[in-house]
């Protein structure tokens, strides 16, 4: 992929290893959408905590559905403090169209979840700085609550969501235990596809931010959106297992054949520029690359 006749500096520089630099807030923030509001938060976890390997928990505060339509909680799983408030409306158009519409689940699920008409604002407080550990105990709480009406949870950071089926199987054990060994991107993460014209569009990763990692992007066309995709998985996994801090100007070489070039953004700041920054890959021609 090229950007059309700019001159680049084709030297190769090897990216150093370096620790990541963290945001400084990092805790999560997502929206629990569901078809109603949940009367008892602190019965659910009671009921179904136990289920998923958490024996220590607490709620501080479990308002019932008031008549201004707000339910709020301040609780505990495990190390994990969270809040919760709780509204007798929809999300807002805004994270519906960055967290529904631009979200890789099937059509039937994005309607399942466009059709809430209730939403939560869950806040991780504190506890742990792992955005490993964070995700598993919101998503926890999550599936404590699909009995009550709780249709999926959405993350505008990521421009994603996770339908109420997902979550059920992301609480199986052996899956819960994946979930610390390897990241299970597609539902932490987003690929979202902003068009440019009819046959060419922007590709680019959300969230990756954090775990420390530079969001990346592609000038392409549709056709290579599978190669993309997993070209971003790979090199998410690059930089978080070897903490490699990828920089504007750093090559890599994938066998004979690919050879890429990291570069700043030419333009779409707006809606390509991750929270600590994005990368646009570039394929050069491995017959001309010194």
């Amino acid at each position: 992929m090229s950007r059309a006749n700019r001159k680049r500096n084709r030297r190769r520089i090897v990216p150093k290893k370096a620790v990541a630099t963290p945001l400084l807030d990092n805790r999560l923030k997502v929206l629990f959408i569901a078809s109603k509001l949940p009367s008892n938060i602190g019965q659910r976890m009671q009921q179904y905590l136990p289920g998923y390997g958490e024996v220590e928990f607490t709620i501080d505060e479990d308002v019932a559905l008031t008549k201004e339509g707000v339910v709020q909680a301040a609780l505990t799983i495990g190390k994990h403090r969270m809040k919760v408030i709780g509204f007798s409306t929809p999300a807002s158009e805004k994270h519906c169209k960055m967290a529904l519409d631009c979200a890789n689940w099937p059509r039937e699920d994005k309607a399942m979840m466009r059709a809430h008409s209730h939403h939560m604002q869950v806040n991780y407080e504190g506890g742990c700085q792992d955005p490993t550990e964070q995700f598993l105990a919101i998503y926890k709480l999550a599936a404590c609550l699909i009995e009550d009406g709780l249709l999926g949870v959405m993350d505008a950071a990521s421009w994603n969501c996770v339908p109420a089926h997902a979550i059920k199987q992301l609480m199986m054990p052996e899956v819960m235990q994946d979930c610390l060994k390897v990241l299970p991107l597609p539902l932490w993460t987003g690929f979202a596809k902003i068009f440019v014209n009819s046959d060419e569009l922007w590709f680019c990763s959300k969230g990756f931010h954090r775990w420390g990692v530079m969001d990346f992007a592609w000038f392409g066309t549709m056709k290579e959106a599978s190669e993309v995709y997993e070209l971003f998985h790979g090199l998410f996994h690059y930089a978080h297992n070897n903490q490699a801090k990828l920089k504007a100007g750093d090559t890599a070489q994938f066998g004979d054949n690919l050879i890429l070039r990291f570069v700043k953004l030419p333009e779409y700041h707006e809606y390509l520029e991750g929270p600590i920054g994005t990368l646009v890959i570039e394929r050069l021609d491995p017959t001309n690359f010194h």
